[in-house]
């Protein structure tokens, strides 16, 4: 298969489409034919030793200038909505009989349909409605994505983005005090930062009793100075705290640092976004166990069929039993009803 990627994208690290896509490019260039077309023309670093990375006006904004052969491909996926180059493009395609699909990366959602509201409903009814229709496909990352985006009747199918799985794993954890981390955009609402803090703040007596820290690294809409209002409007300064982004190999120290990851967003199930997955603290096992995480934001217990030698399994027994203990205290900390010997 002959497959064009059209996206609009930068080496900005705090961008979700910026990471992702070069990562899709990459990895589906080792099973077919894949070139990628990025219509902001800015040289991504991540793909600057790759081959077949075209730049819009280095094919003077005219697809068929492409080469043999992505001038006329099999099939055409665009990344992200508004983006005004995507008009002229799949009109070229369109003609040429190319199916295209799009993945809008939370574009069509209500919530992002608000933003810009006159300009968008002015845009889509004059030009994006039409570029929507087209499309042989919508493909959703998530179940929630797509009932969030209801409004567009187009068939859709759902398939998230992939993940590295890094070989770095967590095995010991803090024994004195729980500590939990989250890394991703200060998005507020999107994220669900604010319900993050409202739970911290129903919790606060006991955070400070079991020594319990949450860690939030980020950068984007709302910003640092944002959250840490929040935080300070809350009374949250001796369990929660503001830093700023933290990227590739920092990123790792920093989680590996903390005994929890927190995965908030509104929109989606739990996956990292730009591509790479947190550093393994325990693997999901099934799909009740993902939920179970995904509803309490924690890592689940192993199962317990493990297989190896007698030394991995005793190390994976204690590991189990430390992931137990972990959980139990957060229920208990977390839950309605206060923990024993609490008044």
């Amino acid at each position: 298969m002959n497959l064009l990627h059209e996206c609009s994208i930068t080496n900005n690290k705090t961008s979700g489409i910026s990471n992702v896509v070069p990562e899709h490019f990459i990895n589906q260039s080792k099973f077919a034919k894949v070139a990628l077309l990025n219509c902001n023309n800015t040289p991504i670093e991540r793909l600057k030793s790759e081959k077949n990375v075209f730049y819009y006006n280095e094919i003077n904004k005219n697809i068929d200038n492409l080469p043999k052969p992505f001038n006329c491909p099999d099939l055409v996926v665009f990344h992200g909505i508004y983006i005004s180059q995507y008009i002229s493009i799949y009109n070229k395609i369109l003609k040429k009989d190319i199916p295209y699909i799009i993945i809008p990366h939370g574009s069509l959602t209500k919530d992002a349909q608000k933003i810009k509201k006159i300009k968008k409903v002015f845009g889509n009814l004059v030009l994006f409605n039409r570029f929507i229709k087209k499309a042989k496909a919508i493909q959703y990352l998530s179940e929630i994505e797509q009932k969030m985006s209801s409004d567009f009747k187009n068939d859709s199918f759902i398939m998230g983005n992939g993940i590295y799985t890094p070989s770095l794993k967590k095995e010991k954890f803090s024994e004195n005090c729980i500590k939990l981390v989250y890394v991703g955009r200060y998005a507020v609402y999107h994220k669900g930062l604010d319900i993050l803090l409202d739970g911290c703040k129903k919790a606060y007596k006991n955070m400070i009793i079991n020594k319990i820290e949450v860690n939030l690294y980020g950068a984007g809409n709302e910003g640092e100075n944002h959250i840490r209002e929040m935080i300070k409007k809350r009374n949250l300064e001796r369990v929660v705290k503001a830093h700023g982004p933290v990227f590739d190999n920092q990123k790792i120290a920093e989680i590996i640092k903390n005994d929890i990851f927190i995965q908030k967003k509104h929109k989606e199930k739990p996956k990292a976004s730009g591509g790479t997955a947190p550093p393994q603290k325990k693997r999901f096992h099934t799909s009740q166990d993902a939920e179970y995480a995904h509803s309490r934001c924690l890592f689940p217990v192993p199962a317990p069929e493990w297989s190896g030698t007698e030394e991995k399994q005793e190390k994976k027994q204690r590991l189990c039993a430390a992931g137990k203990i972990l959980n139990a205290r957060i229920k208990s900390i977390f839950s309605s009803e206060p923990p024993c010997g609490d008044s």
